[in-house]
């Protein structure tokens, strides 16, 4: 994406490489669910929507498992 904006996280420490891939997953997850379901080069746009319901529902689930602990 904005390659050079994030230190890679195997540069990093421990910490911030967590939060780093906690940051990427939602893409990860938005690319994944984009060339699962057939369709060729989503925009940017798609993408980022993707991006946010996978966060939201990722952010729900961690949510209801604490909750539950």
């Amino acid at each position: 994406m904005f390659r050079g904006y994030l230190p890679a996280p195997a540069e990093s420490s421990l910490a911030v490489a967590v939060l780093l891939y906690l940051v990427c997953a939602p893409f990860v997850a938005a690319i994944y669910l984009s060339t699962a379901s057939g369709r060729d080069s989503p925009s940017l746009v798609e993408l980022v929507i993707e991006a946010l319901v996978s966060g939201v529902i990722a952010g729900i689930a961690v949510a209801v498992v604490l909750r539950r602990s």
